[in-house]
């Protein structure tokens, strides 16, 4: 993907542009989350460019766009050619006209190859020198005329130097840079002083994760943040002590809610096979939280003439307890009749979203789980009851709205009662309706752009 050369001076002092930095994608709905973002900010006036790896998610996002929209969004991601001015190119066609990065390799390969057969230690010393000069001058070369973005989601380092690039190659700079998930950003205090070294641009960053990592990340060694949000309850009132010096801005747990235009086949099947029976939806990506040894207990007692299981994720083995692999173990070898099992990613989320449209009661019970999970957004939004733990963020919002039934996360028993009552008293519509104002994309949008907007002025 080539920069079109006609954004040079993309953001070009416009006082609403912003740099949106997506590390993550490929991941639970991290790609969807960026469609909802861009969507919002340009509907407000924004100039948007945008760095992720799922370039396509967004460019087909795009297409949907006016050809006003179209024309204030730029997409880039890691294949992107960037530093296309003609020094650049000039500089380019004579690295390839002197085979140069073909050279290299050579030499990398032969020193190699002489170095595994020499036995002298003068000689293997220079052949490894030769090497190492013929390694360093190729990636030197390379970072200097053919640079690529790194949307590397561990090295804070990496996010910084992915921006300062983009600035270069545009020749402008945005009012504010914005990164869609910091959680996993290594929390080495080198790492961030460097970091804070070479990133001069205003940012801020999402932050989901508030009660394990936040408060090991040494954000304040950046002069340039200005805020970090968070998708969990209001700053204000969380029991996380927080860093005095930040300032924590909430945003809405939103989420996508597109839909196949028709029933497709894997629904049919599913809708088929369940044969008018209530169906029970567990999804995303299945890691240890969301409590498999519990779910398979539950499907081994409940009327299978009355119930119909489906499970449909990318499943994390490496996440899982003892508890939960056993009951893994027995639910792909007992084929029973009333569970369907999928464990492929779904890349495209109104699949993931018709599986909740088609359902009866969507599962919300994990384990450990202090956090925001948007299943409570769809549920919602679709007017789906859900089961949550009776611990934490999730069985507050659940209690506090009135959208589902909160019971205890490791009792199967008290499961049960709850999903008995739940069927014997549904959830009033309007109860759907409260929480989905609270978490609606114009939510979202109204407050993304007035928070954006008192942080640049």
């Amino acid at each position: 993907m080539t920069i079109d050369y006609k954004k040079m001076d993309f953001f070009d002092k416009n006082n609403k542009s912003i740099l949106i930095y997506n590390p993550l994608s490929y991941v639970g709905h991290f790609d969807s989350w960026c469609s909802i973002f861009v969507s919002c900010l340009l509907q407000n006036g924004w100039k948007v460019c945008i760095v992720t790896k799922n370039s396509k998610n967004l460019l087909d996002e795009n297409s949907k766009y006016s050809p006003q929209y179209r024309s204030e969004l730029l997409v880039l991601d890691d294949t992107s050619s960037l530093l296309n001015s003609n020094y650049y190119i000039f500089c380019r066609k004579i690295l390839d006209k002197l085979n140069i990065f073909t050279y290299l390799q050579f030499i990398n390969n032969k020193t190699l190859e002489f170095n595994s057969a020499e036995t002298n230690v003068v000689v293997s010393f220079l052949l490894r020198s030769v090497n190492f000069v013929a390694r360093k001058l190729s990636a030197g070369l390379k970072y200097a005329f053919q640079p690529s973005l790194k949307i590397n989601p561990i090295n804070p380092v990496d996010f910084a130097d992915d921006i300062h690039l983009v600035i270069t190659a545009l020749g402008s700079s945005p009012s504010i840079v914005l990164n869609m998930y910091l959680d996993l950003y290594k929390p080495d205090r080198e790492l961030w002083e460097i970091f804070n070294q070479r990133m001069q641009t205003k940012w801020v960053g999402i932050h989901m994760d508030m009660t394990h990592t936040l408060i090991s990340r040494p954000y304040t060694l950046s002069t340039a943040l200005a805020a970090i949000y968070t998708i969990n309850e209001p700053a204000k009132v969380t029991s996380v002590p927080l860093d005095k010096n930040l300032n924590y801005l909430w945003l809405p747990d939103v989420t996508n809610t597109s839909l196949p235009s028709a029933l497709t086949p894997t629904a049919l099947h599913i809708l088929k096979r369940a044969a008018g029976r209530k169906i029970f939806f567990l999804g995303g990506a299945i890691g240890g939280t969301k409590n498999l040894s519990l779910w398979a207990e539950l499907i081994n007692r409940l009327d299978s003439s009355e119930w119909f299981f489906v499970q449909a994720g990318k499943v994390d083995v490496a996440t899982l307890s003892a508890g939960d692999l056993f009951a893994l173990d027995q639910l792909r070898s007992a084929e029973r009749e009333n569970v369907y099992i999928s464990e492929s990613f779904l890349p495209d989320e109104s699949i993931f979203n018709e599986m909740i449209s088609i359902s009866d009661v969507i599962w919300g019970i994990y384990r450990d789980f202090d956090r925001s999970s948007n299943i409570l957004t769809k549920a919602a939004l679709f007017s789906k009851p859900i089961l949550v733990s009776d611990k934490y963020l999730m069985g507050q919002r659940v209690r506090e709205y009135g959208v589902g039934a909160v019971v205890s996360e490791s009792d199967i028993e008290s499961v049960i009662l709850g999903l008995t009552q739940l069927m014997a008293n549904p959830v009033p519509a309007k109860n759907f309706e409260n929480y989905a104002t609270v978490y609606s994309t114009q939510a979202l949008s109204a407050k993304l752009d007035q928070t954006l907007m008192s942080l640049i002025n």
